[in-house]
Parts: C-alpha cells; sequence; structure tokens
C-alpha cells in the first residue's frame, strides 16, 4: 500500500462517525419514487443536499429539474481541482423504492431511522444508493 492509499485509509477511519452520520441523515429522507413519472418524492433530500454543498463552498451548485412537476430535481456540483487538465466525476442517485406496508412489517424500526446493529447500517437504502451518494459528497468535500 503507498502514501496516498494509506493517508485515505487513515482519514476514513479518523471521519467514519461523522460519515456513518451523514449517511443516517440522508438515509431519513423518505425519497421515494415509484417509478410512475412526476411521482418522485426526492425534492426535501435534493434541497438538503444543494444547501450542504453551497455551504460546504463548492465552485458551482445547481439544481435541474428534468421533469414539468419540478418534483425530482437533480443536484450537480462542480469542485474545482489543482490541475486543469484531468477531471472526475462522481455521480449516485438519491431516490429508493417505496416501503410497501407488507415490507414494512418486515422492519425491526422505521425503515428511514438508520440503526447500526453489529458492525452494519440498516435503512432504506443505504446500499442503494444512499450509501453511495454520502460517500461521494464525503469524499469531494474532504479536500
Amino acid at each position: 500500500m503507498d502514501d496516498i492509499e494509506m493517508k485515505i485509509i487513515n482519514e476514513i477511519d479518523k471521519r467514519k462517525n461523522e460519515l456513518l452520520d451523514y449517511l443516517k441523515k440522508l438515509i431519513s429522507f423518505p425519497s421515494e419514487n415509484e417509478g410512475i413519472p412526476g411521482t418522485g418524492k426526492e425534492t426535501e433530500l435534493q434541497n438538503y443536499i444543494y444547501k450542504d454543498l453551497m455551504e460546504a463552498g463548492f465552485d458551482r451548485v445547481d439544481k435541474v429539474s428534468c421533469n414539468n412537476s419540478g418534483n425530482r430535481p437533480n443536484v450537480i456540483a462542480t469542485l474545482k481541482g489543482i490541475e486543469t487538465k484531468n477531471s472526475l466525476m462522481l455521480n449516485a442517485h438519491s431516490d429508493v423504492v417505496p416501503v410497501k406496508k407488507e415490507e414494512a412489517k418486515k422492519w425491526l424500526t422505521s425503515p428511514y431511522k438508520a440503526v447500526v446493529r453489529d458492525g452494519v447500517i440498516y435503512g432504506r437504502g443505504a446500499s442503494d444508493c444512499k450509501g453511495g451518494l454520502a460517500s461521494v459528497i464525503f469524499s469531494a468535500n474532504s479536500g
């Protein structure tokens, strides 16, 4: 393992609880999408992400809606690096599959109240894709 890899691993270890708290916050938003055009419920979460990236000092942050209802905005942020010849694009989605009544009965806690048990985080979207979303935002915001 080289010095850069070790530095990244050490930074993750130092800030693990901060990342988990951020993921828990993202999970708390019921950003359900039933797959029917115009019915997604991501706006509240996207507004939170937009504000968070603005406060973090990203060079540019935009909210763009790709439908007429305006209720499924995408947040696009730019953070300029040191070098200008290379770019890196990080991407994740914020919507989750709705929790149906019969499925909700199987949850030990609310799907939107993340819990860590035996080293595993449980909550709607933890692995698809709010965990990825938290990692993308957190890594871009780590300088």
